[in-house]
This record gives structure tokens, sequence and C-alpha cells, in this order.
């Protein structure tokens, strides 16, 4: 397990790697191309480096390479979480599920409305949405804190 585990961690070294280097190779040419441009073309150049540094992958890249060890962790615990509230309340929403199937005509509507309440709740949404796509959640988790 543990081999399996250096392989993941050299794929996600390799894989922040390759992104910073890939980013940084473009904000090079851009700064390249901006020593030369005109006063009209500089700002829209400097916005487009600016851009490219505070992209979502990008910034996850470098905090990876950055702390790969603290990083790979929490993003294991935020896998964990996010995979235990899903499973919660999926469990819960399977008991409504099972719960219709005897109820009466004057029971049935308030566990569906339990369901789509549990469907709709903010946490398993955020839960949701991490599990489809761990990077942009926590990028955006990550600038809703620094906002805060």
């Amino acid at each position: 397990e543990e081999e399996e585990d250096d392989e993941e961690a050299d794929e996600d070294w390799d894989e922040a790697s390759q992104i910073v280097d890939e980013i940084s190779a473009k904000i090079a040419e851009i700064l390249t191309s901006a020593r030369t441009a005109s006063k009209k073309e500089k700002p829209a150049l400097l916005a487009r480096k600016r851009e490219l540094e505070n992209s979502p992958e990008y910034l996850d890249a470098l905090r990876y390479l950055e702390d790969p060890s603290g990083e790979r962790l929490r993003r294991q615990e935020a896998d964990a979480e996010a995979s235990r509230i899903v499973d919660e309340v999926s469990a819960q929403i399977a008991e409504i599920l099972a719960a219709t199937k005897g109820a009466s005509k004057k029971e049935k509507p308030a566990l569906l409305a339990r369901k789509r309440e549990l469907e709709n709740s903010p946490e398993y949404m955020d839960a949701l949405r991490y599990l489809e796509d761990p990077t942009g959640e926590r990028l955006r988790r990550r600038a809703a804190a620094e906002e805060q």
C-alpha cells in the first residue's frame, strides 16, 4: 500500500510540476512580449499574466509542490469528509424512498419533501460538488475562507 501511495504521490507531483512548468512558460512568454509591446498592448498582456498566476489549476499545483505531504493529507481528509456526508445523506434518502413504498397518500408528501430537503441541503450539495471536481471545489472553499 505504501508503494501505491508513493506512486500516486509521484503522479500527483509530476502532474503538479507539469502544470506549473506549462503555466510558468506562458507567463515567461507574456513577460517577453510585454517588454516590446506598445503601451496599448501592455495592460492586456499583464492582465493575462495575472489571470494565469491566479488560475485555480496553477494555485492548486503550487500548493501541492510547496507542501506535498500536507496537501495530500488535506485532500485525503476532505475526500473522506465529502464521502461520509454523501454516504450518510444517501442512506437517509434510501430510507425515505423505502418508506414511501408503504406510505399512505397522506404520509407520502411529507416524506418526499424531506427527501428533497436532504438532496438540496448545502452540506450535501457541497460534498457532491467536491467529489465531482475536487480541485475546483478546494479552490472555491479557499477563496471563500480568504474572503471572510
